[in-house]
Protein backbone atom coordinates (compact mmCIF):
# COMPACT_ATOMS: atom_id res chain seq x y z
CA UNK A 1 0.00 0.00 0.00
CA UNK A 2 1.40 3.21 -1.01
CA UNK A 3 2.28 5.96 1.74
CA UNK A 4 0.35 9.18 1.31
CA UNK A 5 2.56 12.13 0.85
CA UNK A 6 1.78 15.51 3.38
CA UNK A 7 3.11 18.80 2.19
CA UNK A 8 5.60 20.33 4.65
CA UNK A 9 4.43 22.53 6.99
CA UNK A 10 5.01 26.46 6.74
CA UNK A 11 6.66 27.51 9.93
CA UNK A 12 8.58 30.61 10.00
CA UNK A 13 9.66 32.62 13.28
CA UNK A 14 9.33 36.10 11.17
CA UNK A 15 6.51 38.60 12.11
CA UNK A 16 4.73 40.43 9.55
CA UNK A 17 1.80 42.38 9.67
CA UNK A 18 -0.42 40.94 6.55
CA UNK A 19 -2.79 43.53 5.35
CA UNK A 20 -6.48 42.31 6.13
CA UNK A 21 -8.73 41.08 3.02
CA UNK A 22 -11.77 42.99 2.49
CA UNK A 23 -14.90 40.78 1.53
CA UNK A 24 -16.43 41.66 -1.86
CA UNK A 25 -20.15 43.08 -0.30
CA UNK A 26 -21.56 43.39 -3.50
CA UNK A 27 -23.33 40.98 -5.44
CA UNK A 28 -22.71 39.61 -8.65
CA UNK A 29 -24.86 41.41 -11.23
CA UNK A 30 -26.26 38.39 -12.88
CA UNK A 31 -28.06 38.64 -16.95
CA UNK A 32 -30.04 35.36 -18.06
CA UNK A 33 -31.63 34.90 -21.00
CA UNK A 34 -34.25 32.59 -20.77
CA UNK A 35 -36.27 29.42 -22.95
CA UNK A 36 -38.41 32.61 -23.91
CA UNK A 37 -35.61 35.08 -25.19
CA UNK A 38 -36.88 37.08 -21.74
CA UNK A 39 -34.30 38.78 -20.66
CA UNK A 40 -33.34 39.72 -16.80
CA UNK A 41 -31.27 41.41 -14.67
CA UNK A 42 -31.28 39.61 -11.42
CA UNK A 43 -34.93 38.60 -11.27
CA UNK A 44 -36.36 41.85 -12.88
CA UNK A 45 -37.85 41.51 -16.37
CA UNK A 46 -36.20 44.06 -18.79
CA UNK A 47 -37.00 44.44 -22.18
CA UNK A 48 -33.61 44.68 -24.69
CA UNK A 49 -34.49 48.82 -25.43
CA UNK A 50 -33.78 49.53 -22.02
CA UNK A 51 -30.74 47.00 -21.20
CA UNK A 52 -28.38 49.43 -22.18
CA UNK A 53 -29.77 51.92 -20.24
CA UNK A 54 -30.18 50.03 -16.92
CA UNK A 55 -26.64 48.08 -17.35
CA UNK A 56 -24.47 51.87 -17.52
CA UNK A 57 -26.51 52.73 -14.68
CA UNK A 58 -25.61 49.79 -12.91
CA UNK A 59 -22.02 49.59 -13.76
CA UNK A 60 -21.25 53.58 -13.45
CA UNK A 61 -22.44 53.15 -9.76
CA UNK A 62 -20.12 50.12 -9.10
CA UNK A 63 -17.55 49.89 -11.68
CA UNK A 64 -16.18 46.93 -10.04
CA UNK A 65 -19.71 44.96 -10.50
CA UNK A 66 -19.13 41.43 -11.53
CA UNK A 67 -21.44 40.10 -14.41
CA UNK A 68 -22.49 36.67 -14.97
CA UNK A 69 -24.43 36.21 -18.31
CA UNK A 70 -26.94 33.13 -17.85
CA UNK A 71 -28.66 31.73 -20.92
CA UNK A 72 -31.49 28.84 -21.51
CA UNK A 73 -28.94 26.05 -23.71
CA UNK A 74 -32.16 26.32 -26.38
CA UNK A 75 -31.48 30.63 -26.93
CA UNK A 76 -29.78 30.66 -30.11
CA UNK A 77 -25.90 32.31 -29.28
CA UNK A 78 -26.49 35.49 -31.53
CA UNK A 79 -28.52 36.67 -28.83
CA UNK A 80 -26.07 35.67 -26.08
CA UNK A 81 -23.61 37.50 -28.27
CA UNK A 82 -25.81 40.90 -28.67
CA UNK A 83 -25.84 41.35 -24.79
CA UNK A 84 -22.01 40.60 -24.42
CA UNK A 85 -21.70 43.25 -27.27
CA UNK A 86 -23.42 46.04 -25.94
CA UNK A 87 -21.65 44.91 -22.42
CA UNK A 88 -18.22 45.68 -24.52
CA UNK A 89 -19.69 49.08 -25.43
CA UNK A 90 -20.27 50.17 -22.45
CA UNK A 91 -17.33 49.02 -20.84
CA UNK A 92 -15.95 51.35 -23.61
CA UNK A 93 -17.70 54.68 -23.27
CA UNK A 94 -16.80 54.88 -19.42
CA UNK A 95 -13.60 52.87 -19.33
CA UNK A 96 -11.49 52.98 -21.94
Amino acid sequence: MPQAHRAPLLNVDIPIDLPIAMPDKTEPLVIIIDNKNQIYIQKSLTPFAKLGNCLMTITHRNPQTSLYIRADRKIAYGNVMKITYMLDIICRIYYY
